[in-house]
């Protein structure tokens, strides 16, 4: 994502990305079900410490997950978890915000459907490496998986 115009991921470590034109900080997690209560907290508290810092008034963190466990969009207020007394539990904040991807790149890039395009165009990138791949791209097209994730994260249309 860090290849997206204005966007980089900071030298200095911590958080996933920046992108100073839009006061967009985000941190990327792949999968909603490696998602636990201990990284639900390392990355609000990165985020929240990234929206401390000097001259990041207006900004925004978001806690970007690619994979979601469905292919609704969402964006909300991101929550470590309701109960006060556990650990894991922060403050919310109105500045950090739970989102899906797809709904993430369409605020970066202003585009819908980024996601989804990229990965059905997979076929045809690896024909443009190499045609003699022909057989592995009718394989992969064949293999239920390959669909199965997409329509999971990205929806039907």
């Amino acid at each position: 994502m860090c290849s997206l115009k204005n966007c980089y991921e900071p030298s200095e470590g911590g958080v996933d990305l920046i992108n100073e034109e839009k006061k967009i900080i985000a941190e990327i997690k792949n999968k909603h079900n490696s998602i636990n209560s201990g990284s639900k907290v390392a990355s609000f508290d990165k985020l929240k410490f990234e929206l401390e810092k000097e001259n990041r008034e207006g900004y925004t963190a978001y806690f970007v997950t690619v994979l979601p466990k469905n292919s609704e969009d969402y964006e909300y207020k991101f929550i470590t978890t309701s109960n006060k007394k556990k650990s894991e539990y922060r403050e919310p904040n109105e500045n950090i915000k739970a989102i899906n991807a797809e709904n993430f790149y369409k605020k970066i890039t202003g585009k819908k459907n980024i996601l989804k395009s990229i990965y059905q165009r997979i076929p045809d990138l690896i024909k443009k490496i190499d045609s003699k791949k022909e057989n592995t791209i009718k394989q992969l097209l064949s293999e239920k998986e390959f669909n199965y994730y997409l329509m999971k994260a990205y929806g039907k249309s």
